[in-house]
C-alpha cells in the first residue's frame, strides 16, 4: 500500500462526488411479481443479492427511479445502518434495482477513482474514524450531513491510475 505523501491534498467526500444520498424512506407495498427493492439486508461483500430483494410494483419502481434511488454504473453503495460500512462496493453497471434508505449512494465526480475510493472506505481505519459521526443507540447509522464533510487524503491522479 502506498504511504501518504506531503503533496497529497485533503478533500471531503462532497468534493469527490456529484451526489451523496440514500434510498427511499417510504417503503412501497410488496407485490408477488414486480421489480426488486434492496435494503442493507440484501447486500453482500461485492453486490446486492437480487434474489433476496422484495418486489414492488412497476409504478412504485418508476417513481423511485425518478427520485434517484437507483444505483448507476460506478456509484459506490454503502451500508449506512446497523453494521455501517460492513458492505461497500462499486456498482459495475446500471442496475434494475432501487434501494431503501439503509443504503448510501455515493456518485463519484471523476476526481477519485471509484474502486480506490471504495477501497479506502472499506479500511478498518476509516470505519474507526467515522465513529464520531455515527448516530443511533439501538441501530448505529451514518449521518449523511456529517458523512458529506468526512475528510480524506487525495492522491495525485497519476498515482491513482
Amino acid at each position: 500500500m502506498e504511504e501518504a505523501q506531503e503533496d497529497w491534498g485533503e478533500v471531503t467526500l462532497s468534493d469527490l462526488t456529484t451526489r451523496i444520498t440514500d434510498g427511499a424512506y417510504a417503503s412501497p407495498s410488496t407485490v408477488e411479481v414486480g421489480l426488486p427493492m434492496a435494503s442493507v439486508m440484501d447486500m453482500y461483500k461485492w453486490g446486492i443479492n437480487m434474489g433476496s430483494c422484495r418486489q414492488i410494483s412497476q409504478d412504485d419502481f418508476d417513481e423511485l427511479v425518478r427520485t434517484d434511488c437507483r444505483p448507476l454504473k460506478n456509484d459506490i453503495l454503502i451500508a449506512k445502518d446497523s453494521s455501517y460500512l460492513k458492505h461497500v462496493f462499486v456498482a459495475e453497471e446500471d442496475t434494475d434495482v432501487v434501494i431503501l434508505s439503509s443504503i448510501v449512494i455515493l456518485r463519484p465526480n471523476g476526481k477519485y477513482h471509484p474502486l480506490l475510493l471504495a477501497t479506502f472506505l472499506k479500511l478498518d481505519s476509516t470505519r474507526e474514524s467515522l465513529e464520531n459521526i455515527v448516530t443511533g443507540a439501538v441501530i448505529p447509522r451514518i449521518a449523511l450531513k456529517d458523512f458529506c464533510k468526512y475528510k480524506l487524503l487525495f492522491p495525485p491522479q497519476p498515482l491513482q491510475d
